[in-house]
């Protein structure tokens, strides 16, 4: 079970959220909520005037103070990412799934994420902001009918790894200007048919928009990328997958992620 609260969840909803947070009963995800956890009564004087006390005050099943408090999330994420984290968190992986899938697990909660889900540009900054707010969390990349690799801290900083765990980098992340032609070499002669959209991603790392792009095949081996427009500063990311191949038929056996820093 997954719940979801804000800054506006208050009083009843925060005793809830916190009694299955505490009885791991369900992940709480979203924002540190209001922090109402008393319980007032009004009392009539003899004068007609009335007073009101607090005559009760909330806790958690663990005994952790709700009000002026709140319930803090086991992820926290933004309102806008709110749903679809929780989409992300719920959906099986479909039986059969070829590939590497990935794996969140809390204090609270084990889930298995599939990553072609995950970096589809509708769930992409719902994925990112999971990562982000699970900072606390292990994430382990894997099968079932394999062993599971925990994702180190150096991979979680580089963020790719949470996206193509089945992929590989090409280097360290180069610097271009914002109209450069970014190019990448293969180990052996490109069949050009296999070159286009489908194939070759080049994608915005903070919000996973496609960019718009031309694709050719350069000195045989190299595949050169020409963004339709100037690209705006921050981190991209070159996506060749394993479904483009060599001249000789085969495929290029792993996806690749090339890191490229679009100066200002």
């Amino acid at each position: 079970m997954v719940v979801l609260i804000d800054e506006n969840s208050a009083s009843a909803s925060e005793i809830l959220s916190a009694a299955l947070q505490d009885n791991q009963r369900a992940v709480i995800i979203g924002k540190k909520s209001y922090g109402k956890g008393t319980v007032q009564q009004i009392f009539d004087l003899s004068n007609e005037d009335k007073v009101k006390f607090t005559v009760a005050r909330f806790y958690s099943p663990l005994g952790n103070v709700i009000n002026k408090q709140g319930v803090k999330p086991d992820i926290e994420v933004g309102d806008d990412e709110a749903r679809l984290a929780a989409e992300l968190l719920l959906y099986d992986p479909p039986a059969g799934y070829k590939g590497k899938l990935l794996k969140l697990d809390t204090e609270n909660f084990q889930a298995t994420i599939d990553p072609v889900r995950a970096r589809s540009a509708g769930f992409w900054k719902a994925w990112r902001s999971i990562i982000k707010g699970a900072a606390g969390n292990k994430f382990y990349a894997g099968t079932d009918n394999t062993a599971w690799t925990e994702i180190s801290q150096e991979e979680r900083e580089s963020l790719w790894p949470l996206f193509y765990p089945d992929y590989k980098t090409n280097g360290p992340i180069v610097t271009v200007k914002p109209d450069s032609e970014l190019k990448i070499s293969l180990a052996d002669d490109v069949n050009p048919r296999y070159i286009n959209f489908s194939t070759v991603e080049l994608i915005k790392a903070d919000s996973g928009q496609r960019v718009k792009a031309g694709f050719t095949v350069v000195n045989k081996k190299d595949i050169a990328v020409k963004p339709a427009a100037k690209l705006t500063p921050g981190e991209y990311w070159l996506v060749l997958h394993d479904t483009i191949r060599f001249s000789s038929g085969q495929n290029i056996g792993q996806g690749i992620v090339a890191k490229y820093d679009v100066s200002k």
